[in-house]
């Protein structure tokens, strides 16, 4: 169930990218917010799924070779709302957790967003009190950097041909 969505379920279901995210508070501080930096003009949808957890998917391995293991024991939570700032020096999205805050040793519900374009990383911001945490993301990224990409691998896909 999408909860605090933009957009809607037919702007979701005709997305390209899907981007999903979320938090493990394995910190000694509450996380009041999730930020991503990110350009507007990329966002279809985002939002949250009410009381979701990534864990469960069925295709979700959460170790990826590295030896991370679940450490979280409570959640999924949801956050308090989807705060979208689109104009201004930094545009972004933020999943809000206030009242409450997602607390220590809690995971919030999966939070998501879709695209019509492909990732890139893209600043993350965590607050959870000062210092705050800073990451990089994968997100969409501008429409004109996809088709440089694009242009560039066509161009040697087009001088491989005419050596062959």
């Amino acid at each position: 169930h999408f909860v605090d969505t933009l957009g809607d379920k037919n702007d979701y279901d005709s997305s390209a990218y899907y981007y999903y995210y979320q938090l493990e508070n394995t910190s000694l501080s509450a996380v009041s917010t999730l930020t991503i930096n990110i350009i507007p003009e990329l966002i279809v949808t985002a939002g949250y799924i009410d009381l979701a957890d990534i864990d469960d998917a069925a295709t979700f391995n959460h170790n990826l070779g590295i030896s991370e293991t679940e450490t979280t024991s409570l959640g999924p939570v949801n956050p308090l709302g989807v705060s979208y700032s689109p104009a201004g020096l930094v545009p972004h999205i933020s999943w809000v957790f206030l009242f409450p805050a997602l607390a220590p040793d809690s995971e919030s519900t999966v939070f998501f967003i879709s695209s019509n374009s492909p990732a890139a990383p893209a600043l993350a911001l965590i607050d959870a009190g000062s210092p705050g945490l800073e990451s990089q993301l994968p997100a969409p990224i501008p429409e004109p950097s996809a088709v440089l990409l694009f242009s560039i691998g066509a161009i040697a896909y087009i001088k491989k041909k005419l050596w062959s």
